[in-house]
């Protein structure tokens, strides 16, 4: 009987183990956490944004490399196995009951019967080694053999990983990818706002999304500004701006007309109906308005409205998805190891990343299916 460790609990070794489920091959699921498929938990903010179904190859920073991985229909997958899903405007895919936990739960419930299947929680793998085709590994210092090991331990690799695992891999530094925007904004710090985000370098639009941006200290945040990073780190330009217009729906000479009604009145009274209170505030200060208000003043304050501007400073260390990991040059389409027969990858362990809105579980669970798709011809 043919035997697989899966290294690390996480959405490509969990799905892996369900489809495993069905042949007569011994796994072990081995997690260094106390509890299988926490990040699968925290994902679309508890209600687990599986895929997308917008997704193309060039929505991650590898387009030709996940081409063929990213082809699976991920939701009619988990429809298979039993899910009842939905998708939003934006063709996020959700669980109906718009909980994670429904998503974990149904992964393992594939597997959790299976007599050859197991879950080993609190266990650490500290070294890989190939002795006569089989691999021994080294967890919470005892010693197991397997016929094929699956890396999936997520993303912030770097050689040290490797190099404690006893595995000759090349691998991209770790950085962040999905990640808050750094700016100098102070005063809206908890405000959130509706709004077309517009991210430029000098004078090109590089991407727009609509949807909510969050003020921080110093930062924004948000789905659109986590996609707004996906493209700075994809494209590695300089002097970057995030321009937010807070009234798409109107055009400029729609919204002068509408403001010029409040001709007159005095700044704190003018923004009352208009925006957030901080948002005015914000603006009376950005564009010093002091007395009442003018015709000039509406020309600008229309001007800022439909272009609050923020200048990037730089991304956040405090990723929802990270950038680096094993080198593509070393992974074969099939996502065998090139150096190490029988040794597969999958998810954010590899240098790639996609943008937010359910692309990298995507990624991940594609990872397992191609996996999946390999090894069920050798068992």
């Amino acid at each position: 009987m043919k035997s697989i460790a899966l290294i690390g609990g996480g959405a490509t070794n969990l799905l892996l183990a369900a489809l495993l489920s069905k042949h007569n091959v011994k796994v072990d699921i081995i997690e260094i956490r106390n509890r299988v498929g926490k990040k699968i938990l925290e994902t679309g903010n508890g209600k687990c944004n599986f895929t997308n179904t917008n997704i193309t190859k060039d929505d991650y920073n590898h387009p030709d490399f996940v081409n063929e991985i990213i082809k699976y229909d991920i939701k009619e997958i988990f429809n298979s196995l039993g899910l009842l899903s939905y998708s939003d405007n934006e063709g996020r895919c959700y669980p109906c009951s718009d909980a994670s936990n429904s998503i974990l739960d149904l992964l393992r419930s594939k597997y959790l019967d299976k007599p050859l299947i197991h879950e080993l929680v609190e266990s650490e793998v500290t070294n890989i080694k190939r002795t006569n085709n089989k691999y021994i590994l080294t967890i919470n210092n005892n010693k197991y053999e397997y016929d094929y090991v699956v890396l999936g331990i997520g993303s912030k690799v770097n050689n040290n990983n490797f190099k404690q695992l006893n595995l000759d891999l090349n691998t991209i530094t770790y950085s962040p990818s999905l990640c808050p925007i750094l700016t100098k904004v102070s005063g809206l710090k908890g405000v959130r706002v509706k709004c077309l985000m517009t991210l430029k370098n000098k004078n090109l639009n590089i991407y727009q999304e609509q949807g909510e941006v969050i003020f921080k200290d110093n930062a924004i945040s948000g789905i659109a500004i986590f996609n707004a990073s996906f493209y700075i780190n994809k494209l590695n330009l300089t002097k970057y701006t995030i321009s937010l217009d807070l009234f798409p729906t109107l055009s400029i000479d729609d919204l002068k007309s509408f403001l010029i009604k409040k001709l007159n009145q005095s700044p704190s009274v003018f923004f009352i109906g208009i925006t957030n209170k901080m948002v005015g505030q914000y603006i009376i200060n950005k564009l010093n308005l002091k007395n009442t208000i003018t015709k000039e003043d509406i020309n600008n304050i229309a001007f800022t409205l439909k272009n609050l501007d923020f200048e990037v400073l730089g991304l956040m260390d405090a990723p929802q998805v990270a950038k680096g990991g094993i080198d593509i040059n070393e992974i074969k389409p099939n996502l065998e190891l090139k150096k190490y027969s029988n040794i597969y990858i999958g998810g954010e362990m590899m240098d790639v990343d996609g943008k937010c809105g359910g692309y990298n579980l995507h990624f991940a669970f594609s990872s397992a299916l191609t996996i999946y798709n390999n090894l069920k011809e050798i068992l």
